[in-house]
């Protein structure tokens, strides 16, 4: 069991304690905050709470997660690296550019960036990779937001070329359904803020960004990824693509789930994702858990997870992303 710490005790906190639960592999030796509140929670739920990132020293943890507001992540993370933790911050890397210019000491740090460990992100790479598509050179995405968005184009893509950014946001009108803890039945339509961005990557290859803020709950606004190569598509659950005699074929990406996981994906006989370490775990939740154990390889052998020059790029892209013309609909 590997020791570790946490810092904050909101939303994103409780996917690593879930975790940390579940799978036994993890212990939490110690939560900081820095609210009075948070605190007698903590001690309520039978873990122990600091008050100082300091108090970490005597409890010796593998590494320490940092989970609190991203506003507030860059200063703690920096806190924690300067007494020679090893941090796995959450996203994004900061806010702001002043922060990501700066220069601190990164050697023990990660981001935790996890949408490549999703089993149907690794899907569509296994499926790019095994060149059924032919060469992959544009993507258009509406499955996560800004940072998150950005890493997982250029994954998939396999690109680290300078790109040009350019797009628009406005306010699209949507019926609210969900939000992180409610369900509404009034029918009261809102406004939600949606961005249309397109890249244009220097090798070439091209993204377009589509993203509405409701879509990560609402039933009514549905994700998507289109991945266009020389040679077919990947839409959906569907592939279309040419086989060796160029004749088209056509075929559906089967998923199977076992307790709510995915535990397989894959197309005819070939598997392109498997897992039989059944949790119960969501996508969020699985990655999170992987990375997890990465972690562990970054602190013990020094095998990076997502190096922090890919964060920083992630980081510096979303700003622009969010900075884009804002136009009267």
């Amino acid at each position: 069991m590997y020791k570790i710490g946490l810092c904050g005790y909101g939303y994103r906190a409780h996917f690593y304690l879930k975790i940390a639960k579940m799978t036994k592999e993890f212990e939490i030796v110690g939560i900081y905050t820095n609210s009075q509140e948070e605190r007698k929670q903590i001690l309520l739920d039978g873990y122990e709470a600091l008050n100082d990132i300091r108090e970490f020293v005597d409890l010796k943890p593998l590494f320490i997660i940092s989970a609190v507001n991203k506003n507030e992540e860059y200063e703690l993370s920096s806190r924690l690296l300067e007494n020679n933790f090893y941090v796995l911050q959450e996203t994004p890397y900061a806010t702001n550019l002043e922060d990501i210019r700066k220069i601190r000491d990164d050697s023990h740090l990660q981001i935790a960036e996890q949408y490549q460990f999703f089993p149907t992100i690794s899907a569509y790479k296994k499926i790019i990779d095994m060149n059924i598509l032919g060469e992959v050179n544009e993507i258009h995405l509406s499955l996560m937001h800004d940072y998150h968005a950005y890493s997982v184009l250029r994954y998939l893509l396999n690109t680290t070329s300078k790109a040009k950014i350019s797009g628009f946001k406005y306010i699209d009108k949507v019926t609210r359904t969900r939000t992180r803890k409610e369900e509404y039945y009034d029918g009261l339509i809102i406004d939600s803020m949606r961005k249309n961005i397109f890249i244009h990557y220097e090798d070439g290859k091209k993204a377009v960004y589509d993203f509405n803020s409701e879509e990560y709950r609402s039933p009514i606004r549905n994700r998507y990824i289109h991945i266009l190569g020389t040679r077919g598509e990947l839409l959906g659950n569907k592939i279309f693509y040419l086989d060796k005699g160029n004749y088209a074929k056509e075929e559906e990406i089967h998923f199977e789930k076992l307790n709510g996981q995915i535990s397989k994906i894959g197309i005819k006989q070939q598997i392109l994702f498997r897992d039989t370490n059944i949790l119960g775990f969501n996508e969020d939740e699985y990655a999170i858990y992987i990375y997890l154990l990465k972690m562990v390889d970054f602190v013990l052998k020094g095998v990076e997870v997502y190096p922090n020059t890919y964060a920083k790029v992630d980081s510096i892209a979303s700003i622009i992303m969010n900075d884009v013309t804002n136009i009267r609909r």
